[in-house]
Parts: C-alpha cells; structure tokens; sequence
C-alpha cells in the first residue's frame, strides 16, 4: 500500500437476532425504536469495519505476484475482480481517476459528471475501450466487478439505488484479434487456435495489479476469483461478506484489521 490508509468507513453485514421491547419509564412501549449495535470493546467512535481510504495524487496499493503467477491469474484464465468503491465528491476527482489496472493493460477508470455522479471506462490496450451510459453515485458505495469470460471483458455495475428493484448494468469490450486486451505480448484470442499455455509477457520492472492510482475514495471488500462470474452469482453475492472458503474464490481483503501497511487475505482456498 502506498500512501493510502484505513479508513472507519467499511462494508458490513447484520448477523443475529435481537429481541426485547423498548419502553418508556411508565413502562408503555416506544414504537419505531432503530437500535444501534456495536461491540463494546471499541473505543470512541471507533467503526468495527474499515475500508481502505485513497486520498489522490499517488495513493495506490498494489497486489505483487510473479510473472508466472500473473500469467496465471489473468492471461491465460478467465477471472473476475469485485470491489466496493466510494467515491468522494466529483470536486475531489475531476476528471477520469483510476480505480484498477493490470500493468496499464486492463484499466477501469471513473469519469466525473457534472451531477455529482461518475460514468466508468473500460480500457483494454490504448486503442481499445468503452464508457458507460450509466453512472454511479459519488459518496455512496456500489460494487463493481471486472469479469473476463472467455473473449469478452465485462464491467458489471450493481444498481441498488431502489431497494425494490436491483439490477445488473454492464459495459463489455470484445476481445478479438485486432482489439486483444494488450495483456503483455497476446496478440490473438483462443479462438483462433492460440495456445494458452505459450502465452508470455515481456520483461518489465514489475508484475501486479493495482487499485486507486490517483483515485480519492473509499475502496471495500475486494475479491479475486479464478472464473469468471455469472451474473446470478454476482447478485447472490455483491451485498454479504463471505466465509472465505467459497470455490473458486482465491483473494479476499476486507481491511477490517486496522493496519495501515499490511493487508490480509481471508480467503482459505487459495
């Protein structure tokens, strides 16, 4: 992580049941009561769940792996990255502002609109890529996932605006021979008899992914899957924390730890 910190913002789910009645001191009972929980064991106003805070310019956090490893994960296989973002107010992100990149390669960025809310772009490759007509809210966390499945990368958006009515937006780049996502040296899809297996990358200073370059947010429940997910499976999934043992699931952070230079993986199958 570099420069961005933790945050007393985060993601979090309600569990258990609570059962009793509220009354006043004659003992008749107060109607409408919200009842706030929180662990007594926290200090001050001290959240239970964080998030990780990006503050602009170049707060970034990056996820080092190997070149083989990359290759693994991203090149060769179908995969799909979901995380909450909350993007602070458009004044504080004019413009379009990073929110995840393979190496400059596979990019989404946020562009700011003069309502308050942003479009996304999908970018793949410098020639390659896809604005949204929809736009997400600043100030308020919405989840987006990045999903390839096999010659399409998807940008999947979930619209929880209306409680009533959830759907899925989504913003698709077709990956074709002269529109490959410029995944290091790929220059054809499998498709056309391309075999995964001698796939490479070029040399470079490093290998990773990274989230939040330039970004000035909130960045919550960031998970790495090895497929790429379908859309039923977004929708059970996008508003509950998970166990850590789901299949397929290979990376989960939830920055609930409070550390501030260390991040923790909870998943337990990877």
């Amino acid at each position: 992580s570099e420069l961005a910190t933790i945050f007393d913002i985060g993601f979090s789910q309600s569990k258990g049941t609570i059962a009793g009645q509220v009354t006043y001191s004659g003992g008749t009972a107060v109607p409408n009561v919200d009842v706030f929980v929180r662990r007594n064991d926290l200090s001050g106003n001290e959240s239970q769940f964080k998030s990780l805070y990006f503050s602009g310019g170049e707060s970034n956090t990056k996820w080092y792996m190997g070149k083989e490893r990359e290759l693994e994960l991203f090149n060769r296989n179908d995969f799909s990255i979901q995380m909450y973002v909350r993007p602070d107010a458009t004044t504080s992100n004019p413009g379009s502002k990073g929110i995840f990149d393979i190496f400059y390669h596979l990019e989404v960025f946020l562009e700011a609109q003069t309502d308050n809310t942003y479009k996304v772009r999908l970018k793949c490759s410098s020639e390659t890529g896809a604005t949204s007509n929809f736009k997400i809210p600043a100030s308020k966390y919405t989840q987006l996932n990045v999903v390839r499945r096999g010659s399409k990368v998807h940008l999947i958006v979930v619209n929880d605006q209306n409680p009533d009515s959830i759907f899925l937006e989504t913003l698709s780049v077709t990956l074709t021979k002269d529109t490959m996502c410029n995944f290091g040296s790929i220059s054809s899809v499998y498709e056309d008899g391309t075999d995964p297996s001698k796939i490479t990358l070029p040399k470079r200073l490093g290998y990773y992914v990274r989230f939040g370059y330039g970004f000035q947010g909130n960045l919550d429940e960031l998970r790495y899957w090895n497929k790429g997910l379908t859309d039923s499976e977004i929708l059970n999934n996008y508003n509950r924390i998970l166990t850590g043992n789901e299949e397929n699931l290979k990376a989960y952070w939830q920055f609930d730890e409070g550390l501030t230079t260390r991040l923790f993986d909870c998943s337990r199958t990877n």
